[in-house]
């Protein structure tokens, strides 16, 4: 494991991370949290391989910084080495995209203030270099919504391991082997990857870092619809629609995980899910983008 320059807990987020963690009546142990802020990437790939007993002895995990809110799977054709890499920021990403769809779904708020946050945190997804205006942006509604963060953390929690799910399914498909279109391959890593993602979800071990309740099956879902709303923001703002490169259309994508989910979920998961999705389609409204 490897973690390239990324970002560091501060005095003030510190200070912020044990004031929510009182509000919410949680323990707060500064030497984990120094530990859960310079690891926690890695943390769940290793718990993610070790809860799915796959053989990857010669993938190698990067995670860090920059500045491109990406996550990738590649092959180094001249060693054979396999490598994944997730940027932290994509992690702070999700949790802001999730907060604030938790925010429309659940909370009575003004839409000019879900305006802002929503806008922001598209365009910081195209120009992660606004990455800190940003944070001290939400700082406000983490403060004043500090009940909506665990349900917000653990919903951009589950997406980030459905994305290393989806990367290491890249690897195990032999994807770089193979001469596939790239619409192909992603969706083939899309379903390999849930059914990773659902062994991991579904496992009877809770006591490590991934210890989610089944609701939060339904996170690759509302990914793919972020991923959407992100294609139709910026081409509302460019006048043009973003480059996918062969990627499939997000909501193709949604499609396909969604049918999975339906046959394992409940009626309480698929409540929940609709309850996100039309926060979402409020979101929408709000920035006159398509409904889904």
């Amino acid at each position: 494991m490897k973690k390239k320059s990324g970002f560091s807990a501060t005095d003030e987020s510190l200070e912020l991370a044990a004031l929510f963690a009182k509000e919410l009546q949680l323990p707060f142990q500064r030497s984990e949290v120094d530990k859960v802020s310079e690891n926690l990437q890695a943390l769940y790939y290793n718990e993610i391989v070790e809860k799915l007993n796959l053989p990857l002895p010669s993938t190698r995990f990067d995670h860090g910084a920059v500045r491109k809110i990406i996550a990738q799977a590649s092959v180094n054709h001249t060693d054979g080495t396999e490598k994944i890499y997730i940027d932290e920021q994509l992690d702070f990403w999700l949790l802001d995209m999730c907060f604030i769809n938790a925010m429309a779904t659940f909370k009575k708020v003004k839409i000019t203030k879900l305006e802002k946050l929503l806008s922001s945190a598209l365009q910081t997804f195209r120009l992660p270099y606004l990455f800190e205006s940003e944070r001290q942006l939400m700082l406000p509604a983490f403060k004043k919504h500090v009940d909506l963060l665990p349900v917000s953390h653990a919903m951009g929690k589950a997406m980030l391991v459905f994305i290393i799910c989806h990367e290491i399914a890249h690897l195990t498909l032999k994807h770089f082997d193979k001469d596939l279109e790239r619409e192909e391959e992603e969706l083939e890593a899309d379903e390999v990857g849930y059914s990773y993602f659902k062994k991991v979800i579904l496992h009877p071990d809770k006591s490590g870092y991934i210890a989610l309740q089944e609701m939060y099956l339904c996170a690759p879902v509302l990914f793919f619809n972020y991923l959407d709303i992100i294609e139709h923001f910026t081409a509302q703002a460019t006048g043009t629609f973003p480059d996918r490169e062969g990627y499939p259309k997000p909501l193709k994508r949604a499609e396909k995980v969604t049918a999975q989910f339906n046959l394992l979920s409940k009626e309480h998961d698929r409540y929940v899910l609709d309850s996100f999705l039309k926060g979402l389609d409020t979101l929408r409204k709000i920035l006159s983008l398509p409904v889904a």
